[in-house]
């Protein structure tokens, strides 16, 4: 599944909810993700470099990401999100 780039609103907040696939950076650096598939997360599902989490962010010229190691999610996705691409296991 080719993932969504959320960028901050006017305001300079995220929206508040995000939709399977969606991922993106808020003002302060924290970057949110909600993988494919994942029923019932609501809001903007995983925090990507939340700091007791061992994920990895590279952000690319073309403002896709790549998350190192894989993200499993609520046990419903197992998987790789590489350049914007969400793969799963």
């Amino acid at each position: 599944m080719i993932g969504r780039r959320v960028y901050p609103e006017a305001d300079g907040n995220l929206p508040e909810t995000f939709q399977p696939g969606d991922y993106g950076k808020d003002l302060t650096g924290r970057w949110f993700a909600l993988p494919p598939e994942v029923s019932g997360a609501g809001g903007r599902g995983v925090w990507l470099n939340k700091p007791d989490y061992s994920w990895q962010i590279q952000e690319h010229e073309d403002g896709t990401i790549t998350v190192a190691p894989s993200i499993h999610c609520l046990n419903e996705w197992h998987g790789f999100l590489e350049r914007g691409i969400w793969r799963k296991c």
